[in-house]
């Protein structure tokens, strides 16, 4: 990124550099009621105000929103007038979490142009820098700033004090993860879903690539399969939306002998999984269905498996699928989920992000499954479903609920 790439051009707005000569529209900005009540550190005159433009636009010659702020002078498209500012950097009162912040003129307020410029800078820390997540930070009482934040999307995450210009002020604190690619910087939420069995038929060939592109993803597989107890013994499993069967090798590591049940939507992936076990055929039982409609035997297996997969519904399908889960196990049995799971704000993030795709396409909460979408939940929600469909004990076994790579490991008996 070089300084002149740092221009964004929206619907109406130029987002530019600040430079020496926008002293005075600082100074005036900051002196109006609204920016002086919510941004006090904003208010300035003279040489104040023409020092922190080039502070500001220096920093615009090598910008990094995790070492300092990269903040953009919003000005009219149609006539170059400077009526705020919008950026991104690290907040030190937030551990060094990097914020998003906004301003605009009072005497533009209504008109929607401070989500246009967020909308910006969102699209910029996002798909220019490839951040994970975005937080902000916004006094209760300031409703035209909330509701700015609701149209972007972010969630409540509770709240914060802060010292703010030496008073201690209380903040609504909220988060926004990047769940979408957005392609251009007057983004909207553009993924609509796709049929879930075409979605893995078009990625198979890069599907175990990508699966085991992060650091500690095979150790992820090798732990999914760790409550199963090591035998020598011809053990029954079924292992639900299989895939290419990544978790087979270090299974059959465990248990040798185990006879297992594949089941899995794509039949490309499951001709892939053959293909990887092809020493293991004898063993294997290959079913192309969805788990959802499959007929389950019943107390047919010692252990019921699955691995990243069963993030993709909401609870009515869930259940469901507990329950015909239970059924096929044997007295004793057990059921072992290893997967994506979240802590309450992404939930909810994600949990907007899959009704607005079901929604778009007529669907409801109980055809998840038909379109592919993530539901992620928390580890407590997830133990709490499977208590629901019947299962008498039900316990955390790992737990690592991070920014990356998050999951848990849940055994259900």
């Amino acid at each position: 990124m070089s300084y002149d790439t740092m221009v964004i051009t929206t619907a109406r707005l130029v987002l530019r550099p600040f430079t020496a000569a926008d002293a005075p529209d600082i100074a005036r900005l900051g002196m109006e009621r609204m920016k002086s009540s919510f941004l006090p550190d904003w208010r300035m005159t003279g040489a104040d105000a023409e020092g922190f433009a080039r502070f500001l636009g220096e920093r615009m010659v090598s910008p990094d929103p995790y070492s300092g702020p990269v903040v953009w002078a919003v000005t009219l498209g149609e006539t170059g007038e400077l009526i705020g500012n919008v950026g991104v950097g690290p907040k030190e009162e937030l551990g060094g979490e990097v914020e998003l912040g906004y301003a605009v003129s009072e005497r533009y307020a209504g008109r929607g142009l401070a989500t246009e410029a967020a909308k910006a800078a969102v699209w910029w820390a996002f798909e220019r820098c490839g951040l994970d997540y975005l937080v902000a930070i916004v006094l209760p009482e300031n409703a035209a700033s909330k509701r700015v934040l609701d149209k972007l999307g972010f969630i409540p995450a509770g709240s914060r004090v802060i010292n703010d210009c030496g008073e201690n002020r209380y903040f609504e604190y909220r988060r926004f993860f990047h769940l979408d690619w957005y392609e251009n910087p007057d983004w909207t939420p553009e993924y609509l879903g796709e049929p879930m069995d075409a979605f893995f038929a078009r990625r198979v060939d890069g599907y175990e690539a990508h699966m085991l592109s992060y650091e500690d993803a095979e150790n992820d597989y090798a732990e999914a399969v760790e409550p199963i107890a090591a035998t020598d013994g011809a053990i029954d499993v079924l292992d639900l939306g299989c895939g290419t069967g990544l978790e087979l090798r270090w299974l059959f590591e465990r248990a040798p002998n185990a006879r297992v049940t594949c089941v899995d939507l794509s039949g490309a992936m499951l001709e892939k999984l053959k293909n990887n076990h092809s020493d293991r055929l004898g063993q294997l039982t290959v079913v192309n269905a969805s788990y959802i409609g499959w007929q389950y035997p019943e107390a047919a297996y010692d252990y019921v498996l699955s691995v990243n997969t069963m993030h993709h519904f909401l609870e009515p399908v869930k259940v469901g699928i507990y329950r015909n889960i239970r059924k096929a196990l044997k007295r004793g049995g057990r059921y072992i989920e290893s997967d994506f799971m979240v802590d309450d704000v992404r939930m909810e993030q994600y949990r907007r992000r899959c009704r607005r795709i079901m929604e778009a396409a007529g669907l409801g909460c109980a055809e998840t499954g038909t379109l592919h979408t993530d539901m992620p939940m928390t580890p407590m929600l997830q133990q709490e479903l499977l208590r629901s469909a019947g299962f008498a004990k039900v316990s955390l076994y790992r737990e690592y609920i991070r920014l990356q790579h998050s999951k848990a490991i849940l055994v259900a008996e």
